[in-house]
């Protein structure tokens, strides 16, 4: 398993080979893509065991007991044709189920009804309406969407779904210390606790409350003793100080559904509370990130036998190089046939390449733009000096009503922003990754419940972190990727409603910084402010760089690729 080539070693490889196509000068997109997506595709032990290669043949669709109601199944083409022409959204593949424009047509319990009304959702979003059905119906899908669109919802209900169905009808036969039924993985610790609410709020609206570990900080060489477990909590309170009231408004007070559990894995808190935990009560869905997991399964604290659903929440970051080998060493523990969904607000053309064919017989789900911002944020770019930066953020802070979020890629900058911001007598608070994971969450939990009116942030907080009703993202410095970016400003203009985004430059930046910011304001209809200008396309025409996913520039012109081709020359 350790001795598989990441994405970049085996496309570097072809270089050295002489095998990567160059035809008169000109690279030739195709090849390339398709020398990186060509390494082997992720898959379980058991699908290698079985050698099926030919997906087309060799594919046997997940029983579902799902279906949507009788009037959406008697929608005609053109009908559904004209659903997705309303919601604005691309789909592919084969077979797809029609999208729901309600919730009562998904037919979910009315326990699910009630909990989504008193979270303010009363309809579901484009990206809900067509992949709820879709996994639903148990098939493997890529789902792209802008942030803030609600795709946490998407994967959450189904996978308690999945898990109340699977304890209902003893096909799981779940017991203390088995696989979780449902698996969930994110790349940070904070978006695996944001995804662990939405999943507790989930099962408590569905089954009642139940029992939750209480979390503590991992000890240095810490072990794991037969000592019970801590004194239970219900699934509406929680470790991150979450009043009941906000925490699940719906709970269900008497059920007719069984108890299931959950459980969040991730480094920086106690291995053996999170053992004792599963020992104690198991995990019908695990919510992880992989490194925590992998260290988990090694230790055989918990098994994947009987995984059958797996969804990689920001799977750009999951499939780079970064996180490749633990994705991989997570599935060789999986034995059985299994979904797998993948979600992402962007996805460049070579991993989204290589993704598919990872899947089997997948359907991709896209709305919008990949990795172009939500439209419903103002984007602003201000150029200003570096020695009144900070007066300008002062100045900027005060244009909207709290909360606002500050980003920057530095720790040290946040710092003196968080300080001088404090000295002003703002409610301020910080997030990044010089502080332990404990001081971030709570100063997460603090702005999400409107006790802080600003927080000050690195990337750590940029990607799936949902902070409702952020009016105004501040970005002190302007991230060198143009997915950063959207990232970034992605914290506002959430759902329906509208924000604004200011970018400060202070003309220190990359080129090609500037060249992505310029090309995302003219793919968002937005004004290009005159020192910007001459990074915008002339012909208005946007150009992606399938290699870098960079703006502006196609293959042919990437100076990521030639350094690459460069790199694998030398070696």
């Amino acid at each position: 398993m350790n001795g598989e080539k990441s994405l970049l070693e085996e496309y570097l490889e072809s270089v050295k080979k002489g095998t990567a196509k160059v035809v008169s000068g000109v690279v030739d997109e195709e090849t390339v893509i398709q020398n990186l997506s060509s390494r082997t595709p992720l898959k379980s032990a058991s699908d290698r065991k079985s050698g099926g290669e030919d997906k087309s043949t060799s594919y046997i669709p997940l029983k579902s007991s799902w279906n949507p109601s009788s009037h959406v199944l008697s929608l005609s083409p053109l009908e559904i044709a004209e659903r997705v022409e309303k919601l604005k959204i691309d789909v592919s593949g084969d077979d797809i189920p029609a999208p729901c424009m309600t919730f009562q047509e998904m037919k979910f319990p009315k326990e699910i009804y009630s909990h989504l009304i008193s979270l303010g959702i009363s309809k579901p979003s484009p990206i809900q309406s067509q992949a709820l059905p879709v996994v639903l119906k148990r098939r493997d899908m890529l789902g792209i969407s802008y942030t803030g669109s609600g795709k946490t919802l998407a994967f959450a209900l189904p996978a308690v779904l999945f898990a109340i169905e699977a304890e209902m009808r003893l096909h799981f036969n779940f017991r203390k210390k088995e696989s979780p039924f449902a698996l969930l993985l994110a790349p940070s610790r904070e978006l695996a606790v944001q995804t662990q609410e939405v999943v507790q709020h989930l099962i408590c609206s569905l089954c009642g409350p139940g029992e939750k570990y209480e979390e503590t900080k991992e000890e240095e060489g810490e072990k794991i003793s037969p000592s019970p477990s801590k004194q239970p909590i219900s699934h509406c309170s929680s470790s991150h100080s979450i009043p009941r009231s906000k925490s699940c408004p719906s709970a269900a007070s008497h059920s007719r559904f069984p108890m299931i559990y959950s459980l969040a894995l991730y480094g920086g808190t106690s291995v053996a509370d999170q053992y004792r935990y599963i020992k104690n009560n198991g995990a019908h869905v695990i919510v992880a990130t992989p490194g925590r997991l992998v260290d988990m399964l090694r230790r055989k604290y918990l098994t994947l036998s009987g995984c059958r659903f797996l969804c990689l929440d920001e799977a750009d970051r999951l499939l780079d190089p970064n996180y490749e080998s633990d994705i991989r060493s997570i599935l060789s523990f999986c034995h059985v046939s299994r979904q797998l969904v993948l979600f992402s607000a962007t996805m460049p053309i070579h991993i989204r390449s290589f993704a598919k064919h990872s899947l089997t017989n997948p359907i991709i789900v896209n709305v919008g733009r990949a990795g172009i911002a939500a439209l419903n944020v103002t984007q602003r770019v201000k150029k200003i000096r570096r020695e009144v930066l900070l007066f300008a953020l002062e100045k900027e802070i005060k244009l909207t009503p709290p909360p606002v979020l500050v980003f920057s890629a530095q720790n040290r900058q946040c710092d003196e922003i968080f300080q001088h911001l404090r000295s002003k007598g703002v409610k301020v608070g910080i997030a990044h990754t010089g502080l332990t994971q404990q001081q971030r969450l709570a100063n997460i939990n603090l702005i999400k419940h409107g006790e802080l009116d600003v927080l000050v942030a690195s990337e750590i907080v940029s990607k799936g972190i949902d902070i409702k009703d952020v009016s105004h993202v501040i970005n002190v410095d302007l991230p060198p990727l143009a997915e950063n970016y959207i990232h970034r400003i992605g914290r506002t203009g959430r759902g329906v409603t509208r924000g604004i985004a200011t970018t400060f430059i202070t003309g220190a930046e990359e080129t090609q910084s500037l060249v992505n910011i310029a090309c995302l304001l003219v793919i968002a209809g937005q004004k290009v402010p005159p020192y910007l200008a001459q990074y915008a396309p002339k012909d208005g025409i946007v150009r992606v760089c399938s290699f870098c996913n960079g703006y502006g520039h196609e293959l042919s012109g990437c100076m990521k690729y030639r350094r690459t081709i460069k790199q694998g020359n030398r070696g």
